[in-house]
Parts: C-alpha cells; sequence; structure tokens
C-alpha cells in the first residue's frame, strides 16, 4: 500500500521537534520526495526511510526552509554508496543557481558514487511513471517580493508552486507556501488529501474551504509552535464548519493512500 510520510512539518521557523518542509510519498517500488528543507536526510534516518528508494524530488519553491536540504541529502546518498541516479526537479529559475551551489559546496557531479540532473518545474509541468502522476500550478506566495527585486533590479521570477498528484485512484494538493486560499482553490474539490500549508493562511478560510469543496482528509502543516498551542480553537472552526478531518502533521507522521 502506498502512504504519505511527512519527514518536516516545521515553519520557517526552526523548532527543536520538527525538521523543515519536506514529505515523501512511498509506492511499494518507488518514493518521491516532495520539499527538502534542513533536516530532511537526518529524518529520513530517524524515520527509517530507505533512501535508495528516492529517485525524484520536486522543490515547491526555493526559500531555504523547502530547498536548503538538497546538499546534505546528496552528500548523504553519495556516502552510502548509492549508484542509481537521481532527478531533482526545481522552478526553473533556480537551475543555474543551485548548480553552482552543489559545486560550491564540493558536491562535484563526476566526484559522487551516483548522477543526478537538476530540470525545471514551469506552469506546464507534470511528471508521470508506473505509480503516480504528479503536476504543478503556480501560486503567489513569492509575489510579495516584487517591488523590492524591481527596485534593485534582480532577475528572481518569483516561481512558486503546489502540485496535484494523482496516485492510487486518489488525489492529493500539497500546497507548499502560498499567499492564501485562493490559490488552491481550483484544485481542490473532492480530493482525497489536502497537505497544507499554515503559516501564511487564515485557518478558518481554509476549514471552510475544506468543507465546502467537499475534502476527505485535511493534514496541516509547515507549523508555527503557536499552533500548537491553539489546538482547540482550530477543531472548533471544524465544528462551526461541519468539518471533521483536520489532522495536524508532526514528524514521522504515516497516512495510508486508500
Amino acid at each position: 500500500m502506498s502512504r504519505i510520510v511527512v519527514l518536516g512539518s516545521s515553519s520557517g521557523m526552526p523548532d527543536s521537534t520538527r525538521a523543515c518542509s519536506s514529505i515523501l510519498i512511498e509506492t511499494n517500488n518507488n518514493s518521491y520526495l516532495i520539499d527538502v528543507g534542513e533536516g530532511c536526510a537526518s529524518s529520513i534516518i530517524r524515520h527509517n526511510i530507505d533512501p535508495e528508494k528516492i529517485g525524484q524530488v520536486f522543490v515547491t519553491h526555493t526559500h531555504s526552509d523547502h530547498s536548503m536540504g538538497i546538499f546534505m541529502l546528496v552528500q548523504m546518498m553519495h556516502l552510502l554508496k548509492r549508484k542509481k541516479n537521481l532527478d531533482i526537479y526545481l522552478p526553473e529559475e533556480a537551475l543555474f543557481w543551485f548548480e553552482n551551489m552543489f559545486d560550491a559546496v564540493y558536491l562535484f557531479q563526476d566526484n559522487l558514487s551516483f548522477g543526478f540532473e537538476l530540470k525545471p518545474i514551469n506552469i506546464d509541468f507534470v511528471y508521470q511513471d508506473e505509480d503516480l502522476i504528479l503536476k504543478a500550478f503556480p501560486n503567489q506566495h513569492l509575489l510579495s517580493n516584487e517591488d523590492f527585486i524591481k527596485e534593485q533590479s534582480l532577475t528572481n521570477k518569483m516561481e512558486s508552486y503546489c502540485f496535484l498528484i494523482e496516485i492510487d485512484g486518489k488525489r492529493i494538493v500539497y500546497s507548499g507556501d502560498i499567499a492564501g486560499i485562493e490559490d488552491i482553490e481550483s484544485q481542490s474539490e473532492g480530493v482525497d488529501f489536502l497537505l497544507c500549508e499554515s503559516t501564511h493562511i487564515k485557518v478558518e478560510e481554509l476549514v471552510e474551504l475544506a468543507s465546502r469543496k467537499k475534502v476527505k482528509s485535511t493534514i496541516l502543516t509547515h507549523i508555527h509552535d503557536s499552533m500548537d498551542k491553539d489546538k482547540t480553537s482550530i477543531v472548533m472552526m471544524g465544528k462551526k464548519h461541519a468539518y471533521k478531518n483536520i489532522v495536524f502533521a508532526y514528524d514521522g507522521l504515516c497516512i495510508d493512500i486508500k
């Protein structure tokens, strides 16, 4: 049976009990890593995940709490003498910078035990193999930087994505970071699992959307420490909107896809 494993559930602020954003989708034959925040490699070991099964990595956007674990992940795989190639999918604007960062941290591709390839994600991106289909759709999370980028004549394109995943006849929306629930509304109708960040949104708006869109299960992640003190009020929001299926993510949470 396929499953979702939460490897990192913290907000952008480091947390003593949570790694930064990362989830794993695991099938009988393959594993897929979605976001790779700091602490991801340690979390893989801590939760007894076989890193050899990970064939693809998908990064929603390049904020450090979603992407900077990629270097330690590659280093760990090299130290484990991995042979199988790894595909790393990033927003297209990031390819040049990450290629140079791998050299900057002395993870030279020709000097590793395995090969990896950086591949672009854009608004038309679709990945498909025998186990799953993953489609990217853009969000507005990074647009708050627009004025500064223009003032400084920077080249950043503010590319940030959510993912719609189809596996075993089920549909999963993974929000990454978003500007508001409008970023996921069009893709959420009747989905089986909605993994949504809880830092940059109004949680009650998310609960209302989940109820209205008949989302079967909503998993709140990207959790700030204040939310640990606020779970009761969120459950009450669910009751207000006649929606009971709210799960609070934690590192190591496993969800069977059934």
